[in-house]
């Protein structure tokens, strides 16, 4: 009789082993590919959200383009409208030395300190004239500063306006004629229409009067010619026809270049705050595409390290695969020894129970009263029958401690 030794439960687990680190290593490898697919995806948004930037930037340069062609038609209208002595050129050069000079006290052109309503910005542009570019400053001493500057650069005689000077500037309480009829009102003060910006001290209150007090808005050019005779006040009609106080009268071509300048100007402050604008998006998409070339950086790096782990997991999986088909031939083979193995054990204890039969019938022949019946030929063969089944029993205890110790295994 013989056994074959029995697997392990080591030697059995590490086909087990072999096939969890193979779907282990799948996972990984399905991970990984899934984790490249996102990539890609972000790197396609990425790479989409460029082009729309560049896309953007474009339009504002057309943009920007436009409104400085726009500005310089309106620069060079507005510079024929103050006359030809360049004072635009000269307030526009002169604003560009002030900020180099970074002058604390200047507070700005008067217009920029105001707000006059739209519909009756000819009627103020008439009356006030070139007064509205005057350079508003806290002190004499300021103002003094922004002379010599003018000075260096040759320009145009500009009006300054100190506010530590305000209160000596004729103040005169205007009395404004009622008008005829409140429905339907002839005349109203012009200063009415002109507000002061938020923030700006309240002494330009008094410069804006003693520019505008004197002007009244009047119904009709009839009523323009009785009230500047009658009343000493400069009047102007919607349609900018003008008589000066004592009845001198002025009147305006409809389409007079000198009656835009307020608007010209207007145009070309939107047109620096739409260009201020436009350059602070263009800031933005700077900044946003230099984050967008950062994190497409970090999404090619992430991309070569999955390609690099994919082929990685894919290596190691075709290392455990071969592992794994190693093991499954090894539990083939152990089950074909296992299924001979068990044979064996069932040929064995039928062959022990054929033992322990004939045990019992020689020790039914070996009792004494059939002992003195045995010839002296069948004693003898029982006595080899005896030793036979001695032998027997030895073998059967040798084959249960073999059974015993493997089952122990």
């Amino acid at each position: 009789f013989f056994f074959f030794k029995q697997k392990t439960a080591y030697e059995m687990q590490r086909g087990l082993v072999g096939s969890e680190m193979c779907i282990r290593d799948r996972k990984q490898q399905s991970e990984e590919k899934r984790k490249a697919e996102d990539l890609s995806g972000q790197r396609m948004g990425s790479v989409n959200r460029l082009k729309a930037l560049d896309i953007e930037e474009h339009e504002l340069d057309m943009q920007k383009n436009q409104h400085k062609d726009q500005m310089k038609i309106c620069e060079e209208d507005l510079s024929r409208a103050m006359g030809s002595n360049n004072l635009y050129h000269t307030i526009k050069r002169l604003l560009l030395e002030i900020e180099r000079a970074n002058i604390k006290g200047f507070y700005g052109l008067l217009i920029d300190l105001i707000s006059i309503e739209k519909n009756f910005r000819p009627c103020a542009d008439i009356i006030g004239k070139n007064a509205l570019f005057g350079f508003v400053v806290d002190t004499i001493d300021t103002a003094e500063q922004i002379l010599e500057l003018n000075k260096q650069i040759h320009g145009s005689v500009i009006t300054l306006y100190p506010l530590d000077m305000v209160d000596d500037m004729p103040a005169k309480d205007y009395k404004y004629p009622p008008s005829e009829d409140e429905k339907d009102k002839t005349c109203a003060p012009l200063v009415e229409h002109i507000t002061l910006l938020e923030g700006v001290n309240p002494k330009v209150g008094r410069i804006c009067k003693h520019t505008f007090g004197k002007a009244l808005l009047v119904k009709d050019y009839k009523t323009a010619i009785k009230l500047a005779k009658e009343k000493s006040f400069h009047c102007v009609t919607i349609e900018c026809e003008v008589v000066y106080a004592g009845g001198f009268v002025s009147r305006v071509g409809l389409y007079d270049l000198r009656r835009e300048r307020v608007s010209l100007y207007s145009k070309i402050a939107d047109g620096k705050k739409d260009l201020k604008r436009i350059e602070g998006r263009r800031h933005d998409i700077e900044e946003e595409r230099e984050k967008l070339k950062e994190a497409n950086s970090n999404i090619m790096r992430g991309l070569q390290n999955c390609e690099s782990n994919v082929k990685s997991f894919g290596d190691t999986w075709r290392k455990h695969n071969m592992l794994l088909k190693k093991y499954e031939n090894e539990l083939h083979n152990y089950k074909i020894a296992h299924s001979a193995e068990l044979t064996t054990i069932e040929n064995c204890e039928s062959q022990i129970k054929i033992l322990r039969e004939k045990k019992e019938d020689f020790a039914s022949l070996l009792k004494e009263e059939n002992v003195s019946k045995l010839t002296p030929e069948e004693t003898k063969e029982m006595q080899k029958l005896a030793k036979t089944i001695m032998e027997a029993e030895k073998e059967l205890k040798s084959l249960f401690s073999q059974k015993a110790k493997q089952a122990d295994n």
